[in-house]
C-alpha cells in the first residue's frame, strides 16, 4: 500500500508520532488509512501531499549530504507528475547541495518521478536504486554526474 499523508483527531496523540501539528489536527504519516482503523484511530482523511511539501521532503533527504568530494557542478531537474506536480532542482556547487522550487534550464540530469516515490525514498521505504528498476524515477542525462548523485544521496 502507498504511503499517505492522513489528519486524524487530537486525542489520538498518544498512538503515533506527528510530523507536523495544525490546529487541532496532526499530520502524521502512514501506510494507508486501514493501517490506521486498525489502530482504532477515527475521522481519517487523506490528503494529497502539495508540491512544497514534496520539495521539503527532498530537502530532507539532502540536508545531510556529504557532498565534499564532489568537485563538479551538478544540476538536477526533477519534474514531479500527478499528485503535488511541478519541477524542483537539486544543485552541486562547490562541495554543497541545494534543492529549491524552480526548473533548471540548463541541467544535465533530468528525473522524472511522482511525490510518492520521493515520500517512499525519504522515509527508507525504498531505495534509489529500486525505484529507477521498477520505473517510478526516470533518469535522464550524463551518466557521469548520475553516478555521482547516487554516492550522495542519504
Amino acid at each position: 500500500m502507498l504511503s499517505r499523508w492522513v489528519r486524524i483527531k487530537a486525542e489520538q496523540s498518544d498512538v503515533l508520532h506527528f510530523d507536523r501539528v495544525e490546529g487541532e489536527l496532526f499530520w502524521v504519516h502512514a501506510f494507508g488509512s486501514m493501517a490506521l482503523q486498525k489502530m482504532g484511530i477515527g475521522f481519517i482523511q487523506e490528503v494529497p501531499m502539495t508540491f512544497m511539501e514534496i520539495v521539503e521532503t527532498v530537502r530532507g533527504i539532502y540536508e545531510n549530504a556529504d557532498a565534499r568530494n564532489i568537485y563538479e557542478h551538478i544540476a538536477v531537474q526533477v519534474d514531479i507528475v500527478g499528485e503535488g506536480s511541478g519541477s524542483l532542482y537539486v544543485e552541486v556547487a562547490e562541495r554543497s547541495v541545494c534543492v529549491e522550487p524552480y526548473d533548471y534550464k540548463d541541467r544535465d540530469i533530468l528525473v522524472v518521478t511522482d511525490g510518492d516515490t520521493v515520500n517512499r525514498i525519504a522515509h527508507a521505504d525504498i531505495s534509489l536504486e529500486e525505484a529507477i528498476k521498477e520505473g517510478s524515477f526516470r533518469v535522464y542525462g550524463n551518466k557521469a554526474k548520475i553516478e555521482l548523485m547516487k554516492r550522495i544521496v542519504v
